[in-house]
């Protein structure tokens, strides 16, 4: 069955976090215990890919470009990577119920954002 994706690219400025959240690891992402790891631009497309809708990007390399463009704002190759789906989305929201809805299972998510973003 073909899975459903809503590819979220957010900036880090975009993103409003709890204060918990916002802590920053040493490596410059959010805290781990928010879910945040720090991945290379390569990493998080290849394994988001097959959550694409199809005809979204042509291949895995094409979407590492989309997100190392709006994210790795460094040019390291490295991003800060949140991955939500199912219940940790709100099941209110329009794109959780989206997802069950038409395919019946969960809308998958990747939120991402420069590694040192939050750097101290």
């Amino acid at each position: 069955m073909r899975r459903l994706a809503l590819v979220s690219i957010l900036l880090g400025a975009m993103l409003a976090m709890p204060a918990a959240v916002a802590a920053a690891n040493s490596d410059g992402c959010p805290a781990a215990a928010g879910g945040w790891e720090r991945v290379l631009t390569s990493v998080a497309a290849a394994e988001f890919f097959d959550h694409l809708l199809p005809g979204q990007f042509a291949t895995a390399a094409d979407f590492a470009a989309a997100i190392a463009a709006s994210s790795d704002k460094d040019g390291d190759g490295w991003i800060c990577r949140k991955l939500m789906w199912g219940d940790a989305l709100n099941p209110q929201s329009h794109w959780y119920k989206l997802g069950w809805e038409l395919l019946g299972e969960p809308t998958h998510v990747i939120l991402t954002m420069d590694d040192r973003a939050n750097a101290q």
